[in-house]
């Protein structure tokens, strides 16, 4: 195969459903988890983007912290519902702001080609934001939210994506969440969970597209990285 991601994809556009809608957080993350259960070698994948409510996703690391309660009280009550992800990376708040993406397929070797999948959406997410006119770049920020070597950024100094990660023995999972419009609320949510959590964080690396391209709506954001995505799972 040319790809890491083998077989067809079944495409999802949950972006173009009206609010009432949208999944609450939990019923995403079960639904995730059902096609990481469900999905048999030689069933279609599916390609999955979202417009997602406030959601605070707690990874591995973070259910591990001895003040996890509390920080779930503390983001719940800034609107933020709490979801437990498989993926790595440690915790990330966003909301209707953000585009979500979800890969899921199924995969006879799923630990094979872990970095390549790294390198390859990450340069496709790098590329749908250069077309936007956005000078994008690939790597870790100092004291980012949720730290990845393949978050992708904006003039090397504002997070705008957050790639991530999950297996089992026969599927992969990817999520990435984009930042289109900033949030306040979600800068706001994170410094005060990262600061519950005793993690650096610095808010200057948190923004979004719109801060860096204003006349962009979040249907141009979306094809762009439709577009790309799609090139790349083909």
């Amino acid at each position: 195969m040319s790809t890491p991601f083998g077989g067809s994809f079944r495409i999802i556009d949950d972006t173009k459903l009206p609010a009432e809608m949208w999944l609450a957080p939990d019923v995403y993350a079960d639904w995730v988890r059902q096609q990481l259960t469900e999905l048999r070698p030689g069933d279609e994948g599916v390609f999955r983007l979202r417009r997602p409510k406030p959601t605070a996703a707690f990874s591995p690391q973070d259910t591990s912290h001895p003040d996890y309660e509390q920080i779930k009280r503390l983001v719940r009550a800034r609107g933020f519902t709490p979801v437990e992800r498989g993926t790595g990376g440690r915790l990330t708040l966003y909301d209707e702001n953000a585009l979500a993406i979800t890969i899921v397929y199924p995969d006879a070797m799923p630990y094979q080609h872990t970095l390549l999948r790294y390198d390859v959406l990450s340069a496709a997410f790098a590329k749908a934001l250069i077309t936007l006119g956005i000078d994008a770049r690939v790597g870790e920020l100092p004291d980012e939210y949720c730290p990845g070597k393949y978050s992708v950024n904006a003039n090397g100094t504002v997070k705008l994506i957050g790639v991530a990660q999950r297996m089992n023995q026969r599927c992969v999972q990817i999520g990435a969440i984009i930042s289109i419009t900033r949030s306040m609320t979600a800068a706001a949510g994170i410094a005060e969970a990262y600061a519950a959590m005793g993690l650096a964080f610095n808010p200057e690396t948190y923004g979004a597209i719109g801060d860096f391209k204003p006349s962009l709506n979040y249907d141009q954001v979306r094809d762009a990285f439709f577009t790309s995505i799609y090139k790349v799972l083909h």
